[in-house]
């Protein structure tokens, strides 16, 4: 549900969801998603596992990350992308590192 709410508020967002192998052919199947990102499943105990993903994650360029979960593993992909997370907990705004590019402004309602 809230996949489908988000497309439906936010028709031209990218919406990009990461899961474990186990749900990769499941959540590539959802018509809302732009993009499934495979997690391997003990990617949190590697350091290069860590690495790859995150400059995956860094690519996306995200604005947002919404964080419905909030467990370790999914505020730490949440930590490896964004300046913004949203999660059960509150909202948290980081800035970029000095000399690193800023991120796309987000013209989303509720930033």
């Amino acid at each position: 549900p809230m996949v489908c709410a988000l497309r439906e508020r936010f028709p031209h967002a990218l919406l990009v969801w990461a899961v474990e192998p186990l749900a990769l052919r499941t959540m590539q199947l959802h018509g809302c998603l732009d993009e499934v990102i495979a997690v391997e499943k003990r990617w949190l105990k590697s350091p290069g596992a860590i690495r790859r993903l995150r400059r995956q994650l860094r690519a996306l360029r995200l604005d947002v990350v919404l964080d419905p979960q909030s467990l370790t593993k999914s505020a730490a992909l949440a930590w490896m992308c964004v300046v913004i997370e949203i999660s059960p907990g509150g909202v948290r705004v980081r800035r970029p590192r000095a000399g690193a590019e800023a991120t796309r402004s987000c013209r989303s309602a509720w930033c």
